[in-house]
């Protein structure tokens, strides 16, 4: 099974933005494939950082971390995470429990 997808209109990504701390927040993309949800999260605020996690089911299998390297900013908060005004996004609540995997600070 293969871990790249594209955004339709018929297979929408998830967006959710969230607090972490008074000053750092995230950004949220989330896609299922099969048993396995997939976060693609930058961190907002004072943080940086770009994290990608993996889970199948509700075990987390896989996390990476880029760092707090201002090199790794994707730019995502120029997708309005507050209004879904997109034919591919839809603002949807995690499937998982990603406060075991934040590394933003």
């Amino acid at each position: 099974m293969e871990m790249e997808q594209v955004a339709t209109s018929n297979a929408r990504f998830g967006i959710y933005n969230r607090s972490t701390t008074p000053k750092t927040g995230e950004n949220i993309f989330s896609f299922t494939n099969g048993n396995f949800n997939y976060y693609v999260a930058e961190a907002t605020g004072m943080g940086s950082g770009i994290s990608v996690m993996a889970y199948k089911s509700d075990k987390r299998i896989a996390s990476y971390f880029s760092g707090n390297d201002n090199e790794y900013q994707s730019n995502l908060e120029e997708v309005d995470f507050d209004k879904a005004r997109s034919p591919v996004f839809m603002k949807k609540a995690l499937k998982n429990n990603l406060d075991d995997t934040l590394r933003f600070e």
